[in-house]
């Protein structure tokens, strides 16, 4: 059952577009995001995921130049009442044409960011496109979450809680990346 999904031939779900000091966004049949810094730059959804059911967000994307940065999914993403970020997970992914690509997992809370998954090798990332889902499973098993990139599961942990809203796509350092599509869904009925 589809929470979200967005193919980006258009601009039917109001994603943020334009420029500022941190980075650009554009929609012409895939989703363009640049950034400009290297503290990175974001869009995110406000998405209800109801996390006592079992779910997936999932991004299509790719690099359109070498270089550093990385990108990924940002989710469960809360702003305080100044519109600052203060609290997030992100699953990033470093693609390297030159030399080996890597993956990594982190919480950010309140200005300081721990790492779930240090950054580490994986021969599952490609040059181009690449597939990042998250995988939440819950059943009386099983309380987990799955990291997969391009079917290949990376990492399984125990759940990492839902606490904010905010859901998307993270570009880190100066990068530009081309998003394909992005969605969320519940993977049982509800």
């Amino acid at each position: 059952m589809a929470i979200f999904e967005d193919n980006f031939k258009d601009n039917r779900n109001n994603w943020w577009e334009g420029k500022t000091e941190y980075g650009e966004a554009e929609i012409d049949n895939s989703l363009y995001i640049e950034s400009f810094k290297a503290e990175g730059f974001y869009l995110t959804r406000v998405l209800q995921i109801d996390d006592k059911y079992s779910f997936e967000i999932e991004i299509d994307s790719h690099y359109s130049t070498d270089g550093g940065g990385e990108h990924g999914i940002i989710w469960s993403h809360i702003r305080n009442d100044n519109n600052e970020s203060e609290f997030y997970y992100v699953f990033l992914i470093r693609v390297q044409y030159r030399g080996k690509s890597m993956f990594c997992i982190r919480n950010f809370n309140k200005g300081v960011f721990t790492d779930i998954q240090p950054w580490k090798e994986c021969s599952y990332i490609i040059h181009v496109p690449n597939k990042l889902k998250i995988y939440k499973l819950d059943n009386d098993i099983d309380n987990s979450i799955s990291f997969m990139i391009n079917n290949h599961q990376v990492i399984k942990t125990t759940y990492l809680p839902i606490c904010g809203e905010g859901v998307g796509i993270v570009v880190n350092g100066i990068r530009d990346v081309y998003v394909n599509y992005f969605k969320a869904r519940y993977t049982e009925k509800r």
